[in-house]
């Protein structure tokens, strides 16, 4: 078995389907004994940068192991936002490396590429001869998960056709079972949950699926507490009466009213990092109780009353046998909360638009109502963020895909292009601003377009960096270098093999989600909005 061959039969034994990349020449072959000898599906991406990305969004969406390939050299530089990103958002993923002959000082593409993935925070093993290969690439995806992290797995070309061997170790890296919940820890958890008057239970990504959510559901029913979730976990406890919404700085005034009252906070699956507490803000003053499978995570950001690594329905459901042995009474916390609803956006139907075009605010609610509601959301970094986070929903946490971790402009369109391909039924929204788009928006969307992809990208364009036009603006300084004059997006859209709409009212709006949801592959929306920054 020669090296290139181990690897592509490595990757089927970690239960690798899809491989997101861009060829090269010390990754090619390795692309072609995957896609030939185990059938496994390759998908081209617009750039290297992308398909890490695209990696990440696979991995996001589908709650398994991400993984892209580029060659050696500029291939792997040109990954290093892409990476950060994953390294931020704590996702398992394996970018296959080439990397150039250790013998070859001079070779053109010949870079620290160790160095390189020091630099961008994520894990690096080196493959280290033919006959590791394969174990290499096992341990790396074994670190993935237990590391919660990108791993960069270095290739060096001159090994891809020596011998491998023929007992290359193939035994797959689970996910392993996280680590149980010592009764001790279990007890003191129950004895502050116990002692509390107001007791507020938080779930993020960590705790969304349907066996946490009803043990989450049923402790706080059974204490008397609202439920809210992190931004991660957006919408999990939709349409239950004691649901308070996001909890952080998208919260809004009845839910921090709702917050601020609370003197406990049993988070699950987060971690209650500096946009979920304020800064610690909203934590001030209470006795915390965090549980989550990911230790690393465990008093990362703040300082809690007690710890518990476990996972969070086995640990909520302790907690309610517990409380029900000792018999320890509900509070009344969440008697008469009335669920917070979003700001209001006037009149939707009296809304024309102008020549400027549509309110932000408007035309979020209509792409929030017209387009299908069992969707996967990707949402870009813009000055439009905060009211996208807030306005726009999917059907459960794993449909939102985080792109936004490093706080980038322009990763949305690569993470949903790999989002796509994990749940290719569900239609993507894609949400950016014009400045993000312009970013690299055009090359994705091309081979969204040509891989006949169920995506929308849905543009709210103010013609600017909206955010530095408000900050020259407000000092009464000259904002004009912060905006532009873009040609109309949706005919380019047409030409690249899209379907492309340009909207400046509410009613054009209307009609293209309406077009956009019942047309085959790749859509995109240009709003037009009011240049008016409130």
């Amino acid at each position: 078995m020669l090296v290139h061959e181990a690897l592509a039969r490595g990757l089927a034994a970690l239960g690798v389907t899809h491989v997101f990349g861009v060829m090269g020449d010390a990754n090619l072959f390795i692309i072609d004994s995957f896609t030939r000898t185990v059938g496994g599906t390759y998908v081209p991406a617009a750039s290297e940068g992308s398909a890490v990305l695209a990696a990440m969004g696979y991995a996001q969406a589908s709650g398994g192991l991400g993984v892209a390939t580029v060659t050696h050299g500029p291939g792997l530089t040109n990954t290093i936002t892409a990476l950060v990103e994953g390294s931020r958002s704590r996702t398992p993923m394996l970018l296959l490396a080439g990397d150039t002959p250790a013998d070859s000082v001079n070779h053109i593409q010949n870079i620290g590429q160790l160095e390189l993935a020091g630099a961008a925070e994520v894990g690096f093993q080196q493959v280290r001869s033919a006959q590791s290969a394969a174990a290499d690439l096992i341990e790396a995806a074994r670190r993935a998960w237990a590391e919660r992290l990108p791993v960069v797995v270095n290739i060096p070309i001159d090994l891809q056709w020596q011998d491998a061997g023929d007992d290359a170790d193939l035994r797959a890296a689970a996910d392993g079972e996280p680590v149980p919940a010592t009764p001790e820890l279990i007890e003191d958890g129950v004895a502050v949950i116990a002692s509390a008057n107001r007791p507020l239970v938080l779930a993020g990504r960590g705790a969304s699926d349907a066996r946490a959510k009803a043990a989450l559901v049923e402790l706080a029913h059974r204490i008397g507490a609202p439920l809210a979730t992190t931004l991660r976990g957006k919408d999990l406890f939709a349409g239950e009466p004691s649901a308070i919404g996001i909890f952080g700085t998208l919260s809004d005034e009845r839910a921090l009213e709702v917050i601020g009252r609370a003197d406990c906070v049993i988070a699950f699956g987060c971690g209650l990092n500096m946009w979920t507490s304020a800064e610690g803000a909203l934590l001030k003053g209470k006795r915390v109780v965090h549980v989550n499978t990911d230790c690393g995570a465990l008093n990362r950001y703040n300082a809690v009353t007690v710890a518990i690594p476990g996972d969070a329905a086995s640990v909520a459901g302790a907690f309610v046998a517990l409380l029900d042995e000792g018999e320890i009474e509900a509070t009344r916390f969440s008697e008469g909360l009335v669920r917070p609803s979003e700001e209001p956006a006037g009149d939707l139907a009296g809304d024309t638009g102008t020549e400027d075009g549509l309110d932000l605010r408007v035309a979020l609610d209509l792409v929030d109502r017209g387009f299908p509601s069992d969707r996967t959301l990707v949402i870009d970094n813009g000055r439009f963020i905060h009211h996208a986070f807030t306005r726009l929903h999917v059907p459960e946490p794993k449909a939102y895909v985080h792109a936004v971790n490093f706080g980038s402009l322009g990763l949305a369109m690569g993470t949903a292009f790999g989002a796509s391909y994990a749940n290719p039924d569900r239609p993507v929204l894609v949400a950016c601003g014009d400045g993000g788009f312009a970013m690299g928006g055009l090359s994705d969307l091309t081979f969204m377009a040509q891989q006949h992809r169920n995506i929308t990208v849905v543009i709210f364009n103010d013609s600017a960096y909206g955010a530095e036009y408000v900050q020259l603006a407000n000092r009464g300084m000259d904002p004009s270098a912060t905006t532009f004059v873009w040609r109309d997006f949706g005919p380019v859209a047409e030409a690249l093999g899209a379907i492309g709409f340009t909207v400046r009212s509410a009613q054009e709006l209307r009609d293209a989600l309406e077009r956009a949801s019942s047309a085959d592959g790749s859509k995109l929306i240009d709003i037009r909005i009011k240049t008016k920054y409130v």
